[in-house]
């Protein structure tokens, strides 16, 4: 369903988080006839933890980005690697995306104890960073 040409053009299959926002950078509003992300599903199925699943994974993705520099990392000649688009792992009930590698850096000094405390709060704590 994400990615049909139709609705997110020829390149749907390829990752562009470009392509849901306008031209100011702000969000564009959603598809016509839905008001939602379509993987939670549709109409009376429709997915009831899907408010709770997108403001997690806001507040994850922000708090990540604040602490973090993220880059991809290099080939010899000095190229990205970017990660398989294409390929996952099937766990059965989730698909997650394959493995890859980047690299990341604390934006300041103490943000790796800021991140391992919030790991630790949530119970995650078991988890090791890898800069």
């Amino acid at each position: 369903m994400n990615h049909d040409p139709e609705i997110y053009g020829a390149d749907a299959h390829e990752f562009n988080p470009s392509r849901y926002l306008d031209s100011e950078g702000k969000l564009k509003p959603a598809l016509i006839n839905t008001k939602e992300e379509m993987s939670y599903g549709f109409g009376h199925r429709i997915c009831p933890g899907r408010h709770i699943a997108n403001n997690s994974t806001f507040i994850d993705i922000a708090t990540i980005l604040w602490a973090l520099t993220i880059e991809p990392v290099r080939d010899d000649s000095g190229k990205y690697i970017g990660p398989d688009v294409d390929g996952y792992v099937n766990t059965g009930i989730l698909l997650k995306p394959m493995p890859f590698d980047c690299i990341t850096k604390p934006r300041f000094v103490d943000a790796d104890a800021i991140l391992t405390q919030a790991k630790e709060d949530v119970g995650y704590g078991h988890l090791v960073w890898k800069y």
